[in-house]
């Protein structure tokens, strides 16, 4: 046996000896059963008083405790369930800090969503005291099923599928209800806004700040225009939205002659001479070719979660993959 081998036998040692003291803890404290599940490779681990991350292979499993940090790289993702309290998936460039999840005549349980996607389906067990910090955002109520989304530099986005609640942003308390949602940002909250199903973030950007227009094709022998990830016919084609069909116009490249639009789970380009539109003065954007951060192979349990924000594989393959 090479030291190679040695170090990685002795580190998964530490990491099955660390899990079973964890799950010792936890039964003494009145910590709920939380179960990590790794449903795509790219998770780290990082254990309550620990300065090291842990990689964990996919499938693994693994008891949480209070303290403990979650990342995912730009693949990975994490199921997580917290006893009959809650179950959540951590989407890919996502970290997650798991404060407090403990029983006390009910579910007490608080987390901070550093970064990144979480999708979250509360259980049947009764909810005390919830709290999960989102950005500068804190959502104090366990709402039904929700979808939020931070991004450190810009903004806080809350989607819900189910339920109402409420949130608190620069101490005032906001109520959100089914079917909307509602974005932080620049220290202003939006008014909440109607989604149609599936309930995207990108749709939630482009009713915010988007501007009506109305697919035509001009071209001879097309009845709608292409949709294309970056603002040129050398980028790669994501479908075709049809004659009629209402976009919201985010902004026109500086080259290409092309708007951006919300598309499916994300953002794509349209040719502007395709556009009935009474807009004016939309800015100006770099003609940036368009990524999300796709789920690959996603499994039954995290599909019926993430179905009303982001649809079914059928109906979107830029944003789910099978490899």
């Amino acid at each position: 046996m090479n030291y190679r081998d040695l170090k990685l036998r002795l580190g998964c040692w530490v990491l099955l000896w660390t899990l079973v003291l964890s799950q010792g803890v936890a039964a003494q404290s009145g910590q709920l059963s939380a179960v990590l599940q790794v449903t795509h490779a790219g998770v780290e681990l990082k254990r309550v008083n620990t300065v090291e991350w842990l990689s964990l292979p996919e499938d693994a499993q693994a008891p949480l405790t209070e303290g403990d940090w979650l990342r995912t790289d730009g693949s990975g993702r994490a199921l997580i369930r917290l006893d009959d309290a809650a179950q959540l998936v951590l989407l890919p460039n996502s970290e997650l800090y798991l404060a407090q999840f403990r029983t006390d005549d009910g579910y007490v349980v608080a987390m901070t969503l550093e970064r990144g996607r979480l999708v979250q389906q509360t259980g049947s067990g009764l909810m005390m005291d919830y709290m999960l910090q989102a950005g500068e955002a804190e959502i104090v109520t366990s709402l039904s099923q929700f979808a939020v989304q931070v991004d450190p530099e810009q903004h806080t986005m809350l989607i819900v599928a189910e339920g109402q609640g409420q949130f608190v942003f620069q101490s005032t308390t906001y109520s959100i209800y089914r079917g909307f949602g509602v974005r932080m940002l620049d220290a202003k909250v939006s008014a909440l806004t109607p989604l149609n199903s599936p309930l995207g973030f990108s749709q939630l950007v482009g009713q915010l700040d988007g501007c009506d227009g109305v697919v035509d094709a001009t071209l001879p022998g097309l009845d709608g225009v292409y949709v294309r990830v970056g603002p040129g016919e050398n980028f790669n084609g994501l479908g075709v939205i049809p004659d009629g069909q209402a976009v919201r116009l985010l902004g026109v490249g500086e080259i290409g002659g092309r708007y951006l639009v919300p598309y499916l789970s994300g953002f794509a380009w349209i040719v502007t001479n395709g556009v009935v539109t009474d807009c004016q003065n939309l800015p100006i954007l770099p003609p940036d070719e368009q990524f999300v951060d796709s789920v690959i192979n996603p499994t039954d349990d995290e599909l019926n979660l993430l179905e009303p924000f982001f649809g079914l594989p059928q109906g979107d393959q830029w944003f789910y993959r099978y490899e």
